[in-house]
């Protein structure tokens, strides 16, 4: 074999390798195909489930938590059988609470505020709970209903008894106050006519309308705002229970009232504030 001959076997067995199969690189570049074929598409999402009420068995020894934000309203029904006679709470001047018969409305006006409040009922039993303002904590929610249901049987019979605090010897009092209370009723009816429209003439003199405000605007309808020598009176059916202002030294101060037959009575004359129901606002101001 010649040397030119042997040169020529040694350049084709160098190039076998390149055409024997395909390389790392080539098999390679199958993988982004197998890896796009088993991609995963994520779950798709729940839907959000609606709030529901809460249901809390209660007894003597216990404390309800209540999760309150502002802006919102909480809602306390007590079993049918109660009579709700009072409310102590401890903070007045960031909460408002309000009720009748077995429902209590609790409504914070501060972010962060924290109070107790105790419900006491004509049967003698008392419902404790801790308030607590939560529009500050991520993700949390408020309580719009609590139902409170009795686990104690000492409170369940105490319930379905008469009121407690009601003793037999105050019954006769009564029963005395009110054939009393008749006997001035018909007093009153055999009084003249010129005496009657005297009364009526000093009540009405003594009231006045000074306030200015837009009125029948929404959601609160008031319709008149009006004071005495001790009181102011508004006169209103909103759609909600509102938070009253008095506005002092430039600063806004939250103020209590009592309701009563569409009339909201404050104890004090007030000169300037606003009332607030969610995001709305209706100020009034008092012109001398």
């Amino acid at each position: 074999m010649t040397t030119r001959k042997k040169d020529w076997i040694l350049v084709t067995l160098a190039c076998c390798p390149l055409v024997a199969g395909p390389g790392p690189a080539a098999q390679g570049a199958k993988k982004p195909a197998d890896s796009a074929a088993h991609e995963i598409t994520p779950d798709v999402m729940p839907p959000e489930a609606p709030p529901v009420a809460r249901v809390v068995s209660y007894g003597a020894s216990d404390v309800i938590a209540v999760k309150a934000k502002i802006r919102y309203t909480t809602l306390i029904v007590l079993p049918k059988t109660e009579q709700i006679l009072d409310f102590t709470i401890g903070d007045k001047e960031f909460w408002i609470v309000n009720g009748n018969q077995n429902f209590a409305y609790v409504k914070p006006a501060k972010a962060g505020a924290r109070t107790n409040l105790n419900l006491v009922t004509a049967s003698g039993n008392i419902y404790s709970f801790v308030l607590s303002e939560i529009s500050e904590l991520p993700k949390a929610e408020p309580d719009l209903k609590i139902f409170v249901d009795l686990k104690d049987d000492g409170m369940v019979s105490a319930s379905r008894s008469g009121p407690k605090f009601i003793a037999a010897e105050e019954l006769d009092t009564y029963k005395e106050q009110l054939e009393k209370a008749k006997d001035e009723a018909r007093q009153a009816k055999e009084n003249t006519k010129a005496a009657i429209d005297k009364g009526i003439s000093q009540y009405v003199s003594n009231m006045r309308f000074p306030y200015r405000f837009e009125a029948g605007k929404k959601p609160f309808f008031v319709r008149a705002m009006y004071h005495d020598d001790h009181s102011t009176y508004i006169q209103a059916r909103p759609e909600e229970t509102p938070t009253l202002y008095e506005i002092k030294d430039g600063q806004p101060n939250l103020i209590n009232f009592d309701y009563k037959d569409g009339v909201y009575v404050v104890d004090k004359i007030l000169d300037r504030g606003y009332l607030v129901i969610g995001k709305q606002k209706l100020a009034f101001t008092k012109e001398d």
